[in-house]
């Protein structure tokens, strides 16, 4: 009992003596929890004190597995809070002087730390299991006007000479020519660390215009972006980017000082490949912040008219415009299977009203008018429930203020539009990467669907979405039969390749189908605790230019 409550205090001297990471309050003069381990002070050695706390933590266990004694232990916790500290050390020292180049520019930036779920090696019942370890940094400078042109990615002089600074900050090429002989062996590990950390840049934008089109923006701006990075040292190998466009947005798109906030570059940084995997896997959009489509501005996009690509590792968003090149194994089809379109561009710069694009679709593609029954929808359109946030199954989560038990703020299909963002591409080729490592949905990987709608019949092929992320993994096939009565010499009257946004909740996956087709549009709910069949769909079509809704039941074809 003694030596526990030694071993107890001289872990606590250990974490403020190894490398003087207590801080203390400067009303009272004593130590400080709020000014050790949550400052508001931006130049404060929060992350380091952090990154102690959870070394010890970590090097008290292995010390422990290694061999059962206090001075394992100790020699565990000294080796753990070492490496933690320095860590946080580099990562304070960098936040600092971010914050000096924000004011000096007079820009507008949010600091964040990437922490991971528990140290390694604590188990789900330890005590230490939920406290949170820094792995990495986002930072995000909100666009103030003056860093691009209107539609251009061409950065302004202003904006090339911060991100210049900014960029030096990640630089092991600029931040070497600091050292000196009388740096520190901590100062030396810190910028050694910067060989091998992967940068991520992410260009975002507010929901006004065609989705697609601002995906494809945001993506050329992240890339010039990338491009300063590069030149000012960091090796294009470690350097990845990504057009977020509308997807990921963090303020409110109803007000403008939210769409304001949601117009930013991202700069992510974490440790090594397999930590940035985890984080691309570990985002979640807030839907709170989606406007339905009749509520967005209807303006002219700013870029041209160009292909974007999405990639898996993007969650909860609109899905691929893509054609897979794997084959599908095992999909049972009710006709035989016809391979998905190739990319397809966007036709508008401009965003309708529901109305206005659903009345429209099936005239613009030519194709025959099914009468799939129901009844007319008079703008109360059916809007699914699929329960709360779902909880990531991944051990790395980044830490959200999104409460489990609120429902999941979704609209009807009706209201909705694809929501696009670009793959995360590398910027020494600009081809795309697919970093995912999960598995796929059970019910939806790679799978056909299909469902009788008034006597027709109505499949979707190459349903895939991806375990960690909730993200199409590829763009499906529809097809509809008008009149089915069986048989497999049966040609339908309409195929296409439809774009799709994925919603994850806490009862159920939304698969929701943009056809623009006989049915314009598509809610799949497919519940969690029973993939095989979604009793509570909905389909969305025109007839004598009203809009039409009708419950829809698809199951699993095997």
């Amino acid at each position: 009992m003694q030596k526990n409550k030694k071993l107890g205090v001289s872990v606590a001297v250990l974490c403020c003596l190894v490398s003087s990471g207590c801080a203390v309050d400067p009303k009272t003069g004593q130590p400080s929890f709020k000014e050790t381990f949550a400052s508001d002070d931006p130049c404060s050695n929060n992350a380091r004190n952090v990154g102690i706390a959870v070394g010890v933590v970590a090097g008290l266990i292995i010390g422990n597995q290694v061999k059962h004694s206090n001075t394992a232990r100790l020699a565990g916790a000294a080796a753990g809070a070492a490496i933690g500290g320095l860590i946080g050390a580099s990562m304070d020292s960098r936040r600092c002087e971010l914050y000096k180049i924000a004011k000096q520019n007079n820009l507008e930036m949010q600091v964040d730390d990437i922490l991971a779920s528990a140290p390694v090696g604590a188990t789900a019942s330890s005590p230490d299991a939920a406290k949170p370890e820094v792995v990495g940094m986002k930072v995000a400078i909100k666009d103030n006007g003056t860093q691009f042109r209107s539609g251009s990615d061409v950065l302004s002089p202003e904006a090339q000479a911060y991100f210049g600074a900014i960029a030096d900050q990640y630089s092991f090429v600029q931040q070497s020519k600091r050292l000196n002989a009388q740096s520190s062996k901590d100062d030396v590990a810190a910028v050694e660390l910067l060989k091998t950390k992967q940068i991520f840049l992410v260009g975002h934008t507010d929901d006004t215009g065609d989705s697609a089109l601002n995906a494809d923006l945001s993506a050329r701006r992240a890339n010039a972006v990338g491009r300063v990075f590069r030149d000012r040292g960091v090796p294009e190998s470690q350097i990845f980017y990504q057009g977020a466009g509308e997807t990921l947005p963090v303020a409110d798109n109803r007000t403008d000082e939210g769409r304001a906030r949601n117009r930013r570059v991202e700069i992510v940084d974490t440790p090594n490949q397999a930590t940035f995997t985890q984080y691309l896997e570990s985002r979640k959009p807030n839907l709170a912040f989606y406007r339905p489509t009749s509520e967005t501005v209807t303006a002219a996009a700013e870029a041209p008219t160009r292909i974007a690509k999405p990639a898996p590792s993007v969650p909860a968003r609109a899905a691929t415009t893509r054609k897979n090149s794997a084959t599908t194994k095992g999909a049972v089809s009710p006709a035989p299977a016809v391979a998905a379109n190739t990319d397809k561009a966007a036709t508008s710069a401009s965003t309708p009203t529901p109305s206005a694009r659903l009345k429209t679709a099936a005239a613009a593609v030519g194709v025959a008018s099914v009468d799939f029954g129901g009844a007319p929808a008079n703008g109360n359109f059916v809007v699914p429930n699929i329960g709360g946030p779902q909880q990531a199954s991944s051990s790395f989560n980044l830490i959200s203020s999104a409460h489990a038990d609120a429902a999941v703020p979704l609209t009807s299909c009706a209201q909705d539009r694809p929501r696009v963002a670009t793959g995360v591409k590398a910027l020494s080729n600009g081809r795309e990467q697919n970093f995912s490592t999960a598995d796929y949905l059970p019910g939806v990987y790679d799978s056909s669907w299909s469902g009788s709608v008034n006597g027709h019949l109505v499949a979707l092929t190459h349903v895939a979405v991806l375990k960690d992320g909730g993200a199409p993994a590829r763009a499906p096939t529809l097809l509809v039969y008008q009149n089915y009565a069986g048989g497999k010499n049966v040609e339908p009257v309409y195929r296409g390749t439809p774009e799709v946004n994925t919603y994850r909740g806490a009862n159920a996956l939304l698969y929701r189908v943009f056809a623009n087709g006989p049915a314009q549009c598509m809610d799949i709910v497919i519940p969690n605790n029973n993939p095989k069949t979604a009793p509570n769909s909905n389909l969305v079509y025109q007839r004598g230019g009203v809009l039409y809704q009708v419950a829809f039941a698809p199951s699993l074809v095997r």
